[in-house]
């Protein structure tokens, strides 16, 4: 069976109800079709306790440079040299990965098409706030959506930070990102378009980069967890909601 890339995220829409207006949060799931393979970066940085302590480099270097003057050096002045400069680890970088997403016209070509198109470029710019004209929500994390993040060390999925413009990502068997943020999009719109102008198809190229640092069990296999559009709950792979059944 052919493999599909699952994005999620929140959307943000502006109501009203007599004079009242609210803004009002649906969960987006879109399903694209893995049309090319999947290089995911993935890196941990190391530097020498010389690089992160001046002073011990500082050490290092008066202890040689005395060592040297008598012509030769002891054992545990270059065993403390090579110790001072191994690399240690640093830290591990969330994981990032390019992807292609291919859009294309099943029905209708603006809902198929056009707003999905939006939408997930929307994710990577200023938006204008659904409540007030005059202000712009930003791409990626806002503060209070940073708080509930962070809060125990849990990781929790983009649909459960509210109002930032977070997104989670799965390619079955591959790559599970409960919290990502989408910092690139490129789109490429074809030429071919509806009566009403619409695009028949259109392709996005874009970056994503996950919140948290990876870790071996956003890659294993089994991890097959994601947030089920239907009932608001975690769905697993015996109990997955009736979309991805049909992938």
């Amino acid at each position: 069976m052919a493999k599909s890339i699952l994005i999620e995220f929140v959307e943000t829409n502006s109501a009203s109800q007599g004079k009242y207006s609210y803004q009002n949060d649906s969960t987006s799931l879109m399903t694209f079709p893995l049309t090319d393979d999947v290089n995911l970066e993935i890196v941990s940085e190391f530097a020498s306790m010389t690089e992160n302590i001046p002073l011990i480099g500082q050490l290092t270097n008066i202890m040689t440079t005395m060592a040297g003057l008598g012509g030769s050096i002891s054992e545990g002045t270059l065993n403390f040299q090579n110790l001072s400069n191994v690399q240690r680890w640093q830290r591990t970088n969330p994981i990032k990965l390019n992807l292609n997403l291919l859009l294309y016209t099943e029905e209708n070509a603006k809902a198929d098409v056009y707003d999905k198109m939006m939408e997930l470029i929307s994710l990577t710019i200023l938006t204008q706030d659904p409540d007030n004209p005059k202000r712009y929500r930003v791409p990626g994390l806002n503060l209070s959506s940073l708080k509930q993040s962070t809060k125990k060390g849990q990781k929790k999925e983009a649909v459960a930070l509210g109002q930032s413009k977070l997104i989670s990502v799965r390619i079955p068997g591959i790559i599970y990102l409960p919290v990502a943020l989408m910092t690139k999009a490129v789109p490429t719109v074809s030429k071919e378009e509806t009566d009403s102008g619409y695009p028949l198809w259109a392709t996005l190229n874009v970056e994503i980069t996950g919140l948290y640092p990876a870790t071996d069990d956003l890659l294993k296999k089994e991890s097959t967890s994601f947030h089920d559009t239907i009932t608001g709950s975690i769905a697993n792979k015996d109990n997955i909601s009736g979309k991805l059944k049909l992938l």
